[in-house]
């Protein structure tokens, strides 16, 4: 929250010694990994921050990490283009568990069973799961909060599931009528009969509509010619992608908004593997390309190879560079 700058009470008032600073060296695992999850346990004494995400994609990692020996370039590869969603794995059985009231949620839940938690572009269960998820936050505290809900409406997935378990107090507690109070399990089965609702009137009564990659694709502007009339679509890039907040090919996306519902906004813009041991082991690709310019070639020459995950090989010693990259300048004739 804001502070008064003016005192001096919210002035930093010194550093962590660095020898207590979190620090993980040649541990018997063979790796390091994060994805911005909280690094420490609750008995550290310093204060590091509070806006940690949830380790999902963090453990995911580790997961892939510890599934073979013998990594590679492609083996990389893989792993930053896995969409697999620990966090859907987790509460696909709240999910199933659940009991629709009309036959539309009903055939909503039914798009389910048998999903793995692929958040994968080219199926309709990812944007099932998402539209059963906000519903059902929507439906825990929107009553509670009143005017403020739009701006309280977020993932909040470990609030979402201290309320179910009943460790946050009693949020499922919705009142219908003065005879009738909504149970966590209601509002579980209650959210797909509002899912299927919402995604009928935003995306249309056809399934196919509702695909991932179509409902969660990227939409790039220009900065500048982005907002200008007629320049807009010139100068824009549509891309439909997979993944979603909480897997390590990651896309979030905005939450409380229902016209942007899914809508791919966060994500890795620059990917990266080296492997230090090679001369020519880097990889890079970027989207949409190395020019701020929308009228160059090189503004999104990029998106397709960014897409397919297709790095470009940038050797990393003098004389490779020199062999395959050289920019060349010659001045114009003197008349």
């Amino acid at each position: 929250m804001p502070s008064r700058g003016w005192t001096g009470q919210g002035d930093w008032n010194g550093f962590i010694p660095f020898e207590e600073l979190p620090r993980l060296r040649n541990p018997a695992s063979g790796m390091i990994a994060t994805a911005n999850e909280r690094l420490v346990g609750d008995n550290y004494p310093w204060f590091l921050g509070n806006d940690w995400q949830p380790g999902y994609r963090g453990d995911r990692i580790r997961q892939l990490l510890s599934a073979r020996d013998d990594h590679d370039i492609e083996s990389f590869r893989a792993i930053q283009n896995d969409t697999l969603s620990l966090f859907a794995v987790e509460m696909l059985p709240v999910a199933l568990a659940g009991t629709p009231r009309t036959d539309a949620g009903r055939a909503l839940k039914a798009r389910l069973a048998g999903w793995d938690g692929d958040m994968a572009a080219d199926a309709i269960a990812p944007t099932v799961f998402d539209a059963w998820y906000r519903e059902l936050s929507r439906a825990l505290y929107a009553d509670e909060t009143g005017e403020l809900f739009r701006d309280a409406w977020w993932f909040r997935t470990t609030f979402v599931q201290a309320a179910l378990a009943g460790d946050a107090g009693p949020w499922c507690d919705d009142v219908t009528t003065q005879d009738n109070v909504e149970t966590c399990d209601d509002l579980i089965g209650a959210a797909f009969d509002h899912a299927a609702a919402f995604l009928e009137v935003r995306y249309g009564p056809d399934p196919a509509a509702w695909r991932w990659g179509k409902v969660h694709a990227i939409h790039l502007n220009h900065r500048l010619f982005g907002m200008i009339p007629g320049l807009a679509g010139l100068t824009g890039l549509d891309l439909e992608v997979g993944g979603g907040r909480f897997t390590v090919a990651a896309g979030g996306y905005v939450f409380n908004d229902d016209n942007r519902a899914f809508e791919d906004v966060h994500g890795p813009a620059l990917r990266a593997i080296v492997a230090l041991g090679e001369p020519d082991g880097a990889r890079f690709v970027i989207l949409p390309g190395q020019s701020g310019n929308p009228f160059s070639p090189f503004w999104d020459n990029m998106a397709a190879r960014w897409l397919a995950d297709d790095p470009i090989p940038i050797p990393l010693d003098r004389d490779g560079i020199d062999a395959q990259y050289r920019l060349l300048l010659e001045p114009a004739p003197i008349p």
